[in-house]
């Protein structure tokens, strides 16, 4: 078996081109991409799939999300929840695009269900519209936080 930690190059590649990103013409889209796998190897990477868990509390200040703007019946506030419904969001399908057009995106609009759901009369257990530089600024540190978990593994 090799010592090479191909998780933890998948999320620091992916974290230095979320850094470097600047105005190219796809960057959103590139950065709703790459946020899927930053997202899902947390909870994959883990050791016997123990998910790997990013400690704290969220604050705009560090995290760029006012916990104030969740919506739903559970108000996450630690940044391992946050990531789960984002995650969820993501993975399932349940976000939207707003304020956009060809070349921009303003806002993306994230909810989470309970499982099993239905849409149609469910209301989200977790909501929440931010700026897309907020989300971006939470999915950066995010995997900045990953990379140096996984760099201890």
């Amino acid at each position: 078996m090799s010592a090479y930690k191909h998780k933890l190059d998948i999320v620091s590649r992916t974290s230095e081109l979320l850094s470097e990103l600047s105005d190219i013409k796809y960057e959103k889209t590139l950065v709703l991409n790459c946020s899927l796998g930053l997202l899902i190897i947390p909870q994959q990477a883990g050791k016997k799939n123990n998910a790997i868990e990013i400690d704290g509390e969220l604050s705009y200040e560090e995290w760029g999300i006012d916990p104030r703007m969740i919506k739903g019946g559970k108000k996450s506030r630690s940044i391992k929840e946050i990531a789960d419904h984002f995650r969820n969001s993501l993975a399932h399908g349940k976000f939207d695009i707003v304020d956009c057009n060809e070349d921009t995106i303003e806002f993306v609009h994230i909810r989470d269900y309970d499982y099993p759901y239905d849409e149609e009369s469910q209301v989200p257990n977790f909501e929440i519209t931010l700026h897309f530089s907020d989300y971006k600024r939470f999915i950066v540190k995010y995997a900045k936080e990953l990379e140096a978990k996984l760099a201890l593994m």
